[in-house]
């Protein structure tokens, strides 16, 4: 995992790289969190940014719908989050394991898999 970081990083214009020494950083509106295994909960500072900024709300997608997405929306549901994972903004290595992972995360996590168009925001709350 830290091998795609950095080659992440390595893309990215050099004002636009997390810092190393910190595992949250704020970049304007956007924050940053480093994930060293599978759930975006497991060893880091998630869950606290989440509290600390009063998120109830998630809103997940990603490149490997079958093993992070998962295993992030399983943990966000295990902290009663309510999950929106939008089914044209995950996917797996098959089409058959990305079907099969929402209507996993449908079906036990309660996630709405509905498409990204409906999502609608409202307007934010910033912590003071």
């Amino acid at each position: 995992m830290a091998l795609r970081l950095s080659r992440l990083n390595r893309a990215l214009p050099q004002e636009k790289r997390p810092r190393s020494d910190r595992k949250a950083i704020s970049g304007g509106e956007d924050y940053f969190v480093l994930k060293p295994k599978h759930s975006g909960f497991f060893s880091s500072t998630l869950e606290t940014l989440l509290r600390y900024l009063g998120v109830r709300r998630l809103i997940i997608t990603g490149i490997a719908g079958n093993f992070c997405v998962l295993f992030t929306a399983n943990d966000a549901y295990m902290r009663d989050y309510e999950l929106l994972i939008p089914s044209d903004c995950v996917i797996s290595d098959t089409a058959k394991e990305n079907k099969e992972a929402l209507q996993l995360m449908t079906r036990y996590l309660k996630a709405d898999t509905g498409l990204s168009g409906r999502i609608s925001f409202g307007k934010r709350k910033r912590p003071r």
